[in-house]
């Protein structure tokens, strides 16, 4: 199924580059911390599925 667009893109960002999803999910979460350190938040809590990648059902 074709993918529909109703805007423009408004800003390229590095880690929404074509590429390994895997690698471009390191990136996203590189940036993110950044962002969060910047903000000086004091912890970050997540639940292990949120950030392991799912395997392959047969």
């Amino acid at each position: 199924m074709a993918r529909i667009c109703l805007a423009p893109v408004s800003f390229e960002r590095p880690w929404q580059a074509a590429g390994d999803a895997l690698e471009m999910a390191k990136r996203k979460a590189d940036v993110a911390f950044e962002f969060f350190y910047k903000l000086n938040v004091p912890y970050y809590c997540f639940h292990d599925v949120d950030v392991s990648p799912r395997r392959r059902r047969r």
